[in-house]
C-alpha cells in the first residue's frame, strides 16, 4: 500500500529539534572547552591569557551554554523545514512510502514445520 505525507505538523518538529539540538550542543560545547583548554597548555602565557577568555569558565556551564544555543537554533530550523515543506508538499505532492500492513493473527516467520504442511 503506497501512501504519501502530504503535511507535517510544525509543533511536533521544534519538540523533537529542541532535545536533539539541546543534545549535540551540549556535547559540543563540553568537547570544544575540553579542546581548548588543550590548546593553552601549548601556547605560551600570554596566548593561552587571551585563549582563556574564550572557554567561558568552566566545562559544564560552556556545554549548557552551548546545549541552549543548539537547541533554539535547531528548534528554529526544524520549525522553518517543516513549513517549507508542507508549502511544497500542497504545490508538488509529498514523500510517497510503501507501508506493508500485517494482520495480528499470522505469525511473522512461519515455522518449518508449518511450511512444509504447506509445500504437499
Amino acid at each position: 500500500m503506497i501512501r504519501e505525507l502530504k503535511r507535517i505538523e510544525p509543533k511536533s518538529v521544534v519538540r523533537i529539534a529542541f532535545f536533539i539540538g539541546l543534545l549535540c550542543g551540549f556535547l559540543f560545547g563540553v568537547y570544544s572547552s575540553f579542546v581548548l583548554s588543550e590548546l593553552t597548555t601549548m601556547l605560551t602565557t600570554e596566548e593561552s591569557a587571551a585563549l582563556k577568555g574564550l572557554t567561558g569558565g568552566s566545562t559544564l556551564m560552556t556545554g549548557v551554554m552551548m546545549g541552549l544555543t543548539g537547541s533554539l537554533f535547531f528548534s528554529l530550523m526544524g520549525w522553518f523545514l517543516a513549513v517549507v515543506y508542507n508549502f511544497l508538499a500542497g504545490k508538488f505532492g509529498g514523500i510517497e512510502f510503501m507501508v506493508n500492513e500485517m494482520k495480528d493473527s499470522e505469525p511473522e516467520h512461519p515455522t518449518s514445520a508449518q511450511s512444509r504442511n504447506d509445500d504437499e
